[in-house]
Parts: C-alpha cells; sequence; structure tokens
C-alpha cells in the first residue's frame, strides 16, 4: 500500500504524462544519478543479517535547469527471492531547499518494494544547472536474507505515472546501477556435533569444534566448556584444520542445568573459552539442540523388549528408574504414568 501523498500523487501523475517528448536521438548523457557510500554496511561492504542501511542516491546535473523529476527505484533479491525487510522510506535531502528549487511540489511515493521521488516547478527555479549533491536518502530497515544473497537496487518508474522523467533531457540520463549488496556471510567458528545431540546412553560424548582460529595460537589446556568443564580425555584434537573438545553429555546437561528435559527437546547457546598465545581471551557461542531417544530407558541404544521389562520392573516392582527420566516419558506428555507403558509397547510392536 502506498504511504505516499495519494491525491497529490495522482495530480502529478497526470500533469507528468501530459508532457511530450521529442523523437528519438543521441543525446550525451546530461543528468547523471548514482550511490554515495551506503551507511549501515560492515567493513567489507556487505548488510549485515538483520541490519538497517541507508542509501544516498546523488544527483548530478551538468546543463540547464530542469523543471519537473520524476524517478524510482526496485529493491529485488533476483537469486534467492528470500530477502526481507521492514520498511522502506526516503527522505529528500535537507541540505538544499527543494521546495524553491520545485514550488509545486516535492513528492515520495513508498510502497514494499518500490519507492518514487518526484518534484515539480510551475514559478520556482527548477534543479539549478550546476547541481552536483546527494538528492535524497532511502532507508531500509531490519534487512534479512540468506548469506551470500544479493539485494539488487534498479531504476524503476514512479508511481503511478510510470515515468522516468528529467525535463529536456528524455531517455538520455546515465543511470549507474543496478547496485548489487550482499548478506554479510558470518563464518561458523565454531559447532557442536552430533546435531541434534540424542540422548542414548551414559557414556555419550558431545563435541564442540573451535574454527576460525589458528590452532597453533590456541592454549589448548585453557579450553573450557560452559565456562567450567575441562576437554574430556584425549581431547581436545585437531580435526580438518580445527581443534574439538569434548565433554560427557551428562555433565554437559548438570553444568547447563537442563534437568528435566522437555519432550521437545532443549535448543540453546553453549560457550567455549580458551586463551590465545597473545593473551587475549575468546569466548565463543554456538547453537545446539538435546533431545531424547524416548523408550530407551534402559540405556542400550535401542528401544526392544527389554525396556518393557525394564518399565514393568519400575511400575510393578519397585525397580529403579532410568538415569535419564525423560526418556520414560515414551507418549511425550511431560508425566511418566502407564500411559508411558502402553507406548512403548506400542513402539516395541509386542
Amino acid at each position: 500500500m502506498s504511504k505516499g501523498l495519494k491525491t497529490a500523487g495522482m495530480l502529478l501523475a497526470v500533469i507528468l504524462t501530459s508532457f511530450t517528448f521529442a523523437s528519438a536521438q543521441y543525446y550525451e548523457p546530461a543528468v547523471f544519478v548514482n550511490l554515495d557510500e551506503v551507511e549501515g554496511l560492515t567493513p567489507n561492504g556487505h548488510i549485515p543479517d538483520g541490519g538497517t542501511i541507508t542509501i544516498p542516491v546523488r544527483f548530478k546535473n551538468v546543463d540547464e535547469a530542469r523543471t519537473h523529476v520524476s524517478n524510482g527505484y526496485k529493491f529485488t533479491d533476483p537469486y534467492y527471492n528470500q530477502i526481507a525487510w521492514d520498511d522502506l522510506t526516503g527522505q529528500w535531502n535537507p541540505a538544499y531547499p527543494w521546495t524553491v528549487y520545485f514550488d509545486y511540489g516535492v513528492y515520495i511515493n513508498e510502497f514494499d518494494d518500490v519507492i518514487g521521488f518526484a518534484g515539480l516547478t510551475a514559478y520556482g527555479t527548477g534543479l539549478p544547472a550546476d547541481f552536483d549533491g546527494i538528492a535524497y536518502y532511502i532507508t531500509l530497515t531490519n534487512v534479512t536474507g540468506p548469506a551470500g544473497s544479493l539485494l539488487t537496487m534498479d531504476s524503476s518508474w514512479w508511481q503511478p505515472a510510470n515515468l522516468w522523467l528529467w525535463s529536456g533531457v528524455y531517455e538520455y540520463v546515465y543511470w549507474g546501477g543496478p547496485y548489487e549488496m550482499m548478506i554479510e556471510y558470518v563464518p561458523v567458528c565454531t559447532y557442536a556435533s552430533p546435531q541434534p545431540t540424542i540422548l542414548k546412553d551414559m557414556e555419550q560424548l558431545i563435541e564442540f569444534y573451535i574454527c576460525c582460529h589458528d590452532p597453533d595460537e590456541i592454549v589448548w589446556e585453557s579450553i573450557l566448556i560452559q565456562g567450567k568443564i575441562p576437554p574430556y580425555e584425549g581431547y581436545p584434537v585437531l580435526r580438518d584444520g580445527c581443534v574439538v573438545t569434548a565433554c560427557l553429555t551428562t555433565r554437559f546437561i548438570g553444568s547447563s542445568g537442563y534437568r528435566p528435559i522437555p519432550p521437545e527437546g532443549v535448543q540453546d547457546q553453549y560457550r567455549i573459552d580458551f586463551d590465545r598465545t597473545t593473551g587475549e581471551h575468546v569466548t565463543l557461542f554456538g547453537d545446539y539442540v538435546l533431545t531424547v531417544y524416548q523408550g530407551d530407558v534402559n540405556l542400550d541404544g535401542v528401544v526392544d523388549i527389554s525396556d518393557v521389562q525394564f518399565m514393568h520392573e519400575y511400575f510393578f516392582n519397585s525397580g529403579k528408574a532410568c538415569f535419564y527420566e525423560e526418556f520414560m516419558d515414551v507418549d511425550g506428555n511431560g508425566r511418566v504414568d502407564l500411559r508411558d507403558v502402553s507406548a512403548l509397547i506400542e513402539l516395541v510392536n509386542i
């Protein structure tokens, strides 16, 4: 839905479409439209995922005053079609007297993926013949998309007049686009394996990878998981250029405070700390998922008749409970009761 001036915009559309054009012939470009330095990009010139960018659009007019201008820009993701943003807005540069240039009206029309700017003079000066500066700013907020995808900005029509119009220039306006801006690719410097971690036995290990750092500059004995767990025996090791540390899954759960584990599992962040030989202390955070292997109550890695016998002993002969009580919640309703025995029998297909 347009956020611009509806009545005035339609009036401008009628006025603009009433202009006549000379027959096509070659003209040297008399107006240049380019982008200036975009604000909000990362040091390597990318859009941070979730970031806000502001795009300055520069006009350079080289021969005569322009009594009317009408141009627009369309934003697309031509490769993935997955880039999104919250708002697309514009602002004329307040450093210039636009109402003096265009006394009849100065307009902005804002749509979901297109934005248009227009100015029209009746008795004003028009855009000065020697104008060279930032005419307006375009801002996109909360830009998100797949890493490496390209946000493309290209010329479009002023809506609803459907014109890219400059008085006396016809179609010979130099447009420096299309312009492409990449969604930042952030390297994964740590990850957990296996993912998701399905709890199966008491001796199960969960491994954590430290990448993006020179292994020779990592003080291996300083590595801690969750700020307190040292590497398991035989770890850390070097694998595929990454330093790999590990701990028992049971200890990881205990240090993280995730007991009991809900039926849908746990999705959260883990933490790895270490020192570098340079004296720098590094803390990395990564995502992980922990889920339970419901029904394997005797922790032998399979669900079979022996698990049914285990549950029978627990309920009817005061037998011991599973170390992971969550495994006994076979039907996933958050409680351990006789209905779980029935669900387990169905799983085993007795």
